[in-house]
This record gives structure tokens, C-alpha cells and sequence, in this order.
């Protein structure tokens, strides 16, 4: 349609003169809209049957790629609507841009063609025209490039900070649009000063001063352009001043949620090495004798990624077709976890319908002590139809599929595997193993994930909902099936019996503890600790450090 109306346009301008003449020598209005009716046509005609033809070319070429690639017949023939829409519009969208040239042609009176546009083609011309008449103004130009600014972010910035997980990117492109949204009120609000200051006028002059009202409207109106710019600064400093705040006071709660649930419990000790993991039976004794004294609540482990053992180089999880894999962490918990952590943190988006939870001592549904209890059914059935283009030769492979099917272990996934995975809470999923075999290659070994849980939130560990966050999210499963996976493992591979090392230790301490006591207990608690290779967080103290230095910074900020 551009084109037909750029050549319409460019052949009006040529003949104008000519549809002049035609006009005085008494060709009927009527008769011209035809005749440029008429070469609108002969553009679309050739435009309709030039782009049919590509279009087959176009559809050969593509069927040809895509039978090569799925093994499919492919069909060349086009679709009989292609052909029905491809020259309606063809003759439709020629005829509306056909419109306005025509209008043009016709609006023109005898005197014009004949005369003013004749000479003017065989003469240099020259009009001058104010910028402001063009409607190029400044606060639309302003407000054009506002917006172009405004759509860039929103929609390839901010995807961009999603696609490579750039958190510190995305919430500064957020701190933009706020910024941007306070400045445009604070614009905004000068169209409220006129009537500011008829109502500032009203209230200070009064009583037998009434008579001078007129008088100071009418200089504050010869003061406005001045006052404008006086007024959008002060809105300005107030607007930022407000912002500041309102982000001051929401950024420390958030900060302290986020270290609740990074560390997940009142205190937590970490090991940053198999080799010296945390010391159970030590802490077991220790801890024990804390609850007894009734300084400690409960306590909790969690063990080292699979990854980390020696007999296993990796651990994927995929689909139960083997597209995509993703190397995941494995990892075992305690079965009185959710008992122990910030339980008020875990966000559940779907559970499996056939599996009975237990109540936490918070209320929510107890996750991980479901993840001791197995499967309903003893044995799940292989589907009995397989996808694939090539016929079964030797061995059908529902013999291979039946036998993982039979080594199924219950898990707790987060919602970042649900759509990269197709996963679901009814359905299963493939967790491989890759064994170093003593002397020899790697070993595979493949176990059936029973989805028992989704979450995209969970106190001490690293969850999302988000599709992008599927590469560091964790799997969970319970300590004895660990177990069972590091002594097959080690029975597979050669590798001498392999032992579950408590990675994290998890503390909940008894609540309107005396904080004396609370030291006390801090320091005995680092004397079963290996100062080198152990850390200890302490959610408690981190709390009244954060709040403290909140209220430091909004004294510093409204002073």
C-alpha cells in the first residue's frame, strides 16, 4: 500500500497539469477517479502475481528443509485461502491507498492545475515554514522520545536481565521507571498552579483585603513562567525526598527476608569441603544436651550435592524423553527440616494429589517428611506408546524403561523445572547419575523422579519460579534414599563404602532467649567447629545489625 501510494502520489504530481487540461476540455470527475483507479490496478496486479510467486518458491524451499528434517512427505500444494486472501488484499489495500492521491487530483481547482503547478515544474521554488507548524514541538518530541526510551526497556531491556539472570540490571532498569514515574507527577502537578494559586490567594488575603486580590492574581500570572520553574524544583526535592524514603523503608524489610531465607533458621553452620564435613555425632551430643538446658529448640542437616562424592562425577535432571538435561544438585535433608527452617518463607505451588502431608509446627504442609514416605504404587507403567522414526530391530525399549520405572525415588523439585521439563506433580521425571568407574569409563545410572512437590520459594536453599533459574536450582530428597544412591554407587564404581557428609547444620533456639545466653551458647557452639572450613551465620544477630543500620540511614537521609 506504500508503494502504490508513493507511485500515486509522484504520477498526480507529474500529470497534473495533464488531469488539468482533461478537466477543462470537460472529462467528468467521475471519469478521472476511474482513470486513477485504473492504474492503481495495473500496480496491483503485477505486485499480486510477482508475490504468489515467491511465496510458492518460499513454500518449496521450507517444505523441502522441513521433510528433510522430520522424515514426513511433504505437500507443495498451497492452501486455496492463501490465494483468496493473498489477492483480496492485493486489491483491496491499493484501492484505500488509491484515496487520498485521488482526492488530491480532484480537490484541485482548473486555475491551479493549469497554471501554478505547470510553471512550478519548470521553475525552482522555495517555502519557508516555521519548525512549530510542521508539529515538530519540543514537548512532543520530548514526550516521542520518552516513550521510544520507556518501550526499549521495558521490552528488551528487562527480558535481557531475565535471559542472562541479572538481578542487580533488572531492579536498576525498575529504579528508572520509578525515577521517570516521580518526575512525570511532578510534572503533572504544574498544571495544578493556577489553581494552587487562587487558593493560596484566597486564603491569606481576606476580610478588608478582599479588594486586592485582583491585583496580586494578576502579578502572580505575569510571575508565572518564573514560578513554574521555582515550583518544579521544589515538587522535585520533595518528590526525591519522598522516594528516598518510601525505598529506605521497604529496602530493610527485604533485605531481612532475603537473609531469612538464604540462611534459613535462627543460626546455621556450613562446611565448604567433603573432606571436612561437619562432625554429626559431635554436634548430635552437643545440641541434645542445649535442648535439654532448654536454650535449643530443635535442630537439622543437610547434606553435600552428589556431585561432590567421589564415585559420582554429575548429576542431570531431564524429561522422561531425555531432552533437555540440566546438571543439578542433589541433595538430602533431615526429615524434621521444616520443623527447624523459617518455615513462613516456603511457597508451594503444587503438590502430588496422592501423597499424604503431615502439618509443620507453623501450619503449612511438611514437604520433606514426605519425601520418607514411598510411592503408592509399587510399580509404574511404561506408556505403551514410544515416539520415534525408526522401527524396534532387537530389544523393545520398554524393557530398559520398565527397570527405571521400578527405581523411583520421591523428590522436591522447584517451578523453575516445570515448564523446561513439562514436569508436573502427576507426572514423573529422569534423574541420571554419572559414575567414575574405577579403572574404566563412566557408568550411567538412571532413577525415576517422583515429583512430590513444586516450590519457588524455600527457606535455605536457592528456589524460583522463574524458567531461567532452572541451572541452580536444587533437588531435594530424603537422607536414606541418598544413602541408597552413594551405596549403590560405590558397589557400581568400586569405590569403597561411601558414607552421607552433613554439609549445613540448621538451629532453632528457643524464643525470648536472654541474649547472654545466647552468646554463651555462639561460643561453645564454634568449639565443636572447624575454624577453616566451617562458617556460622546467625540470623538473630543479623536482624538487630540490619534494623540498626536502617535506622542510621534514614536519620542520616531526613536530616
Amino acid at each position: 500500500s506504500i508503494v502504490v501510494f508513493a507511485l500515486l502520489v509522484s504520477n498526480v504530481n507529474e500529470k497534473t497539469y495533464e488531469y488539468g487540461m482533461l478537466r477543462a476540455l470537460g472529462l467528468p470527475s467521475s471519469s478521472l477517479w476511474m482513470l486513477l483507479s485504473y492504474q492503481s490496478v495495473t500496480f496491483a496486479i503485477p505486485g499480486i502475481v510477482f508475490g504468489l510467486s515467491i511465496s510458492f518458491l518460499m513454500l518449496v524451499l521450507i517444505e523441502s528443509v522441513l521433510s528433510g528434517f522430520t522424515g514426513f512427505a511433504s505437500d507443495f500444494s498451497p492452501h486455496p485461502s492463501s490465494f483468496v486472501i493473498a489477492t483480496v488484499l492485493g486489491l483491496i489495500v491499493p484501492a484505500l491507498a488509491s484515496v487520498v492521491p485521488t482526492r488530491k487530483a480532484l480537490g484541485r481547482t482548473l486555475r491551479d492545475s493549469l497554471d501554478v503547478y505547470h510553471q512550478s515544474s519548470q521553475a525552482t521554488s522555495v517555502v519557508v515554514t516555521r519548525l512549530e507548524e510542521l508539529g515538530l514541538k519540543t514537548w512532543q518530541t520530548s514526550i516521542a522520545i520518552l516513550m521510544v526510551v520507556t518501550g526499549f526497556m521495558v521490552y528488551y531491556v528487562i527480558p535481557l536481565a531475565f535471559l542472562f539472570n541479572s538481578l542487580p540490571l533488572f531492579f536498576a532498569v525498575l529504579n528508572l521507571i520509578l525515577m521517570g514515574m516521580v518526575v512525570g507527577f511532578c510534572m503533572i502537578s504544574q498544571s495544578l498552579q493556577p489553581v494552587l494559586e487562587n487558593l493560596y490567594v484566597s486564603l491569606i488575603i481576606w476580610g478588608p483585603d478582599y479588594c486586592l486580590r485582583h491585583i496580586v492574581r494578576k502579578n502572580m500570572v505575569a510571575h508565572r513562567r518564573s514560578s513554574q520553574k521555582s515550583h518544579l524544583m521544589f515538587t522535585l526535592s520533595i518528590g526525591v525526598v519522598i522516594f528516598g524514603g518510601v525505598v529506605f523503608s521497604l529496602f530493610g524489610p527485604v533485605v531481612l527476608n532475603t537473609a531469612q531465607v538464604i540462611v534459613g533458621c535462627d543460626i546455621r553452620v556450613d562446611s565448604f569441603s567433603v573432606s571436612r564435613p561437619l562432625k554429626k555425632a559431635d554436634f548430635d551430643t552437643f545440641l541434645t544436651e542445649q535442648q535439654k538446658q532448654g536454650i535449643v529448640e530443635d535442630f537439622t542437616y543437610a547434606s553435600f550435592p552428589l556431585d561432590e562424592y567421589e564415585a559420582i562425577r554429575s548429576s542431570r535432571l531431564t524429561s522422561l524423553a531425555g531432552f533437555p538435561r540440566y546438571r543439578l544438585d542433589v541433595i538430602g535433608v533431615a526429615r524434621n527440616f521444616q520443623n527447624v527452617v523459617y518455615n513462613q518463607f516456603a511457597i508451594v505451588e503444587d503438590t502430588r494429589p496422592d501423597v499424604e502431608m503431615r502439618t509443620t509446627h507453623m501450619g503449612g504442609p511438611d514437604l520433606i517428611d514426605a519425601l520418607y514416605s514411598p510411592p503408592k504404587a509399587a510399580q509404574y507403567q511404561v506408556p505403551n506408546l514410544l515416539t520415534g522414526l525408526m522401527p524396534f530391530e532387537e530389544d523393545d525399549p520398554r524393557t530398559d524403561l520398565q527397570k527405571r520405572y521400578n527405581k523411583s525415588i520421591p523428590v522436591l523439585l522447584s517451578k523453575a523445572t516445570m515448564e523446561p521439563l513439562s514436569a508436573s506433580s502427576s507426572g514423573n521425571v529422569e534423574l541420571t547419575l554419572e559414575l567414575d568407574v574405577i579403572n574404566s569409563s563412566t557408568f550411567d545410572s538412571d532413577f525415576l523422579g517422583v515429583p512430590y512437590s513444586f516450590v519457588s520459594k524455600f527457606p535455605g536453599f536457592t528456589f524460583s519460579s522463574y524458567s531461567v533459574t532452572v541451572r541452580v536450582s536444587p533437588i531435594l530428597m530424603s537422607l536414606d534414599n541418598l544413602q541408597q544412591i552413594l551405596t549403590d554407587a560405590s558397589n557400581i564404581t568400586g569405590h569403597k563404602p561411601i558414607e552421607v557428609s552433613m554439609k549445613s547444620l540448621f538451629i532453632r533456639m528457643v524464643e525470648g532467649l536472654d541474649p547472654l545466653v545466647r552468646v554463651d551458647f555462639l561460643n561453645a557452639l564454634q568449639a565443636n567447629m572447624d575454624p577453616d572450613y566451617h562458617l556460622l551465620q546467625n540470623t538473630l544477630n543479623l536482624e538487630v545489625t540490619l534494623q540498626r543500620t536502617f535506622s542510621y540511614i534514614m536519620l542520616v537521609f531526613y536530616a
